[in-house]
Parts: structure tokens; C-alpha cells; sequence
């Protein structure tokens, strides 16, 4: 059997399958809107950017018929900087995030972020994934449970409340165990001690 008789015979064999064959055709961007901003003396301006868009497919076979284009939503995050823009892939859950960045938030005086994602919620309490990154990379990645939410206080845009010191350099999330305080420069996690049963 020759390359390209195989090659069709792994194509319809996945379409079987899968109940669906399409290719991908490109993304499109834009429009762009501001996120958040970092603006201290001394130090370049760097705001991260929110561009909505939509990844393009061609769908061959599927189960509403074949021969016609399709997209998904997208949404994509960039840091721009001196002049420069970075994709912040490295920070986001998926490279095309359909969540916003929940409470970008500035480590003052370095070149850190912290990014906060809700990943559970259940009445007054909220689990979140936090990331510490800067424009190139991922410094820290923290689950941190049972984070009080408190409706008159709520930092994180409904998410849970986060006290930011007053240097801007580290976080503290209450929790109904404590207090789990995020050094923003080193993205290091320090958990309340459990108290010993009685």
C-alpha cells in the first residue's frame, strides 16, 4: 500500500471514529483591550493585553454534514512592554483561554505578575489556581483552597478576597485555615499550620 492510499485510510478510519474530520485553517485577532497596567517610576510601563478572536476549521465530515467552515471563540493574552509584545501562553491555562485573567495584579517594584483563576466555588468559599510569571516566564503555580468570600470585600472580582501588603510585594488569601501568604517576588507559598487535634 502505497503513503497516500494510507494516509486517506487513516483519514476515514479517524472520521469513523471520531464521528467528525476537520482541519484547522488559521485565527484570526482583535479587536484589543487593556487587561490590566504596571505604571511605577523608574521602571518601563507594561500593560497586559486581552485580544479576542476565533480559530478557523474546515470541517470535511461531521455530524451536521460536511463541506462548510466553522470557528470557536478564542481568547488570547499578551504583555506589552518597551515597544515589545509577548504572548502570556506561559502564564494562561490554555494557550486560547476562553476565561478572563482574574486580578492581574502587579508585584510592585519587579517585573512579576500574579494571576488568579477561579478552578471551584461553592457558597462562601472559592479554590484558586495562582501564577506568579513575568513576560517570559512562569515563576510559580499555587491550588489554594477554601478561600473566604466576603461580598463586601471581595478583591478578586468575585473570586475570593486577597490582602495586598502594603510594599505590593506579598499576598495573603484568608482561608478557613488560615492565612496562605504568596511572596510575589520569589513565588513562594506559606500555608497556615494545621493545629493539632485535641
Amino acid at each position: 500500500m502505497n503513503r497516500t492510499n494510507m494516509v486517506i485510510l487513516v483519514l476515514v478510519a479517524m472520521a469513523m471514529l471520531s464521528g467528525c474530520l476537520m482541519f484547522y485553517t488559521g485565527s484570526e485577532e482583535g479587536p484589543f483591550s487593556v487587561v490590566a497596567v504596571r505604571e511605577e517610576p523608574g521602571r518601563p510601563k507594561e500593560t497586559i493585553l486581552q485580544a479576542g478572536g476565533r480559530a478557523n476549521w474546515y470541517v470535511v465530515v461531521g455530524p451536521d454534514g460536511g463541506g462548510k467552515d466553522t470557528y470557536f471563540p478564542a481568547i488570547r493574552y499578551y504583555i506589552a512592554s518597551g515597544g515589545k509584545t509577548n504572548s502570556l501562553s506561559h502564564a494562561t491555562k490554555w494557550a486560547y483561554d476562553d476565561k478572563n485573567i482574574e486580578g492581574a495584579i502587579p508585584v510592585r517594584g519587579t517585573d512579576r505578575w500574579v494571576l488568579v483563576y477561579c478552578t471551584k466555588m461553592t457558597g462562601d468559599l472559592v479554590s484558586l489556581d495562582v501564577r506568579v510569571f513575568t513576560a517570559q516566564k512562569l515563576i510559580a503555580q499555587h491550588e489554594i483552597e477554601a478561600v473566604v468570600r466576603d461580598a463586601k470585600r471581595d478583591d478578586l472580582r468575585g473570586y475570593g478576597v486577597c490582602v495586598v501588603s502594603d510594599d505590593g510585594r506579598s499576598l495573603t488569601f484568608p482561608t478557613t485555615g488560615g492565612d496562605c501568604v504568596l511572596d510575589g517576588v520569589t513565588g513562594k507559598l506559606s500555608r497556615p499550620v494545621p493545629l493539632p487535634d485535641s
